[in-house]
């Protein structure tokens, strides 16, 4: 069985690698400064919030 810690890793590293995908996507989308920094907004207080679930469970 693995570790607890070894699964918090693995989770965060999920995360990171999502965030880094999003903002990816984000940054190489087509967009207006503002309509760029609203979804990068969006995109981070998404994150936050599904890190947050995990830490809880």
């Amino acid at each position: 069985m693995e570790d607890k810690g070894e699964i918090g890793k693995i989770i965060l590293a999920f995360v990171v690698g999502g965030v880094v995908g999003a903002l990816t996507g984000i940054l190489l989308a087509p967009a207006s400064g503002a309509e760029t920094r609203k979804k990068i907004k969006d995109a981070s207080l998404t994150a936050k919030e599904k890190a947050l679930e995990k830490i809880e469970d």
